[in-house]
């Protein structure tokens, strides 16, 4: 018979286990014991915690990363990071305000645009052939209505070619500094050569009376508004600037 030889008996006298592999330090069992005890913090506060923007890592103001602001990170683990998508403006707009944010976001449609307006001006102007000025007065009305036809973006313009002059309105917004702009343009005015007396073709709608054309919200209440009978700006400036009224009405309807 052949025997088997027991398998031979370590120097330690008893066979080796996975109890015999080297074992962590006591620093490291502390710190992993800290982390645990950390994330059953972080279960009981992950529900209501949110990060603040801009987010700085140094929690303790002590212009370094060390422990302390990495337990202070903790109690933000699963939490979304960046800008919450949900926030919206809460601003309680005037109906003009509103109705052109509208437009400009998509949820308003103008099909068209009616435009009527009178102006009357004087200026010394020459007449070929005489050598003195004469004072010539002139008073403009017109009214005219225009299809929407193009956004480029950021324009939205409504225009049209009525007996082969350009006339339009245009609305157009930066998102970059929150600025409006609207202006209108009568080519009629150049092709009947009336701007030495009326002034340019084109015309701003203004803020204040001799102000920019830059409307930023809030609007100034007497210089804008909106109601059943149309757009009202109070200046403008242009061929308009002597305007003894200006009426935009406008034909939209909501976005499907």
């Amino acid at each position: 018979m052949f025997k088997t030889s027991p398998a031979p008996i370590p120097k330690t006298g008893r066979p080796q286990t996975r109890l015999d592999a080297p074992r962590p330090s006591a620093d490291l069992v502390a710190t992993m014991k800290n982390l645990l005890a950390c994330l059953a913090v972080i279960a009981a506060f992950s529900a209501g915690a949110q990060s603040t923007m801009p987010y700085n890592p140094d929690a303790d103001d002590d212009s370094y990363i060390g422990v302390a602001d990495v337990l202070g990170l903790l109690p933000l683990y699963g939490q979304q990071f960046g800008i919450d998508s949900s926030l919206t403006c809460d601003y309680d707009g005037t109906p003009i305000e509103e109705f052109w944010a509208n437009v400009y976001n998509g949820d308003i449609i103008i099909d068209s645009m009616l435009v009527q307006y009178h102006t009357v001006d004087s200026a010394e102007v020459f007449f070929a052939g005489c050598p003195d000025p004469v004072w010539e007065t002139v008073s403009y009305e017109r009214a005219w209505t225009v299809p929407y036809t193009s956004w480029y973006f950021p324009t939205l313009s409504w225009e049209s070619f009525i007996a082969d002059n350009l006339k339009f309105f245009r609305m157009w917004f930066s998102e970059s500094n929150g600025r409006f702009h609207f202006q209108l343009r009568d080519g009629e005015i150049d092709s009947q050569q009336l701007s030495g007396v009326l002034g340019s073709s084109y015309s701003d709608a203004r803020t204040v009376e001799s102000g920019n054309s830059s409307w930023t919200i809030p609007f100034p209440t007497d210089a804008a508004s909106f109601d059943e009978n149309g757009i009202h700006f109070e200046y403008w400036n242009g061929f308009l600037s002597n305007a003894t009224y200006v009426n935009i009405l406008p034909y939209w309807h909501y976005a499907e």
